[in-house]
């Protein structure tokens, strides 16, 4: 696959896990819009809770999510719990999952943020 859509970021910025999901969730769904315009995928066919979304509906909503860590991340700064010192993780099957120690939070994923964030110099 070669890569259509790449990220907005300048140069002198780094790149995040999630700016490199969004630009393969991006390049992915633009290769089937272009291939299947019309399209899509069906989720749980056949049951009654069946689900159809078509190629460009699904890319909107992966622009709303990415829109979401945007602005959060506008709000909050760029700091998440995996990177505070009082958050550990507690599952070794899904290390994003995580504990707050700071405010005695269970289920805390490591994305999050608070304005309790710190970090220990090293």
């Amino acid at each position: 696959m070669k890569q259509q859509i790449g990220t907005m970021k300048p140069k002198d910025e780094p790149i995040s896990d999630l700016d490199v999901l969004f630009v393969a969730i991006y390049n992915v769904l633009f290769e089937k819009i272009q291939k299947e315009p019309e399209k899509g995928i069906v989720v749980s066919k056949g049951n009654p809770n069946q689900r159809k979304m078509t190629w460009k509906e699904i890319l909107n909503i992966a622009h709303e999510v990415e829109d979401y860590f945007m602005f959060r991340q506008l709000r909050t700064g760029c700091d998440t719990c995996d990177q505070c010192d009082g958050w550990k993780s507690v599952s070794s099957t899904s290390p994003y999952r995580g504990r707050c120690y700071k405010r005695n939070l269970d289920l805390i994923h490591a994305w999050g943020s608070c304005r309790k964030f710190s970090r220990e110099e090293k």
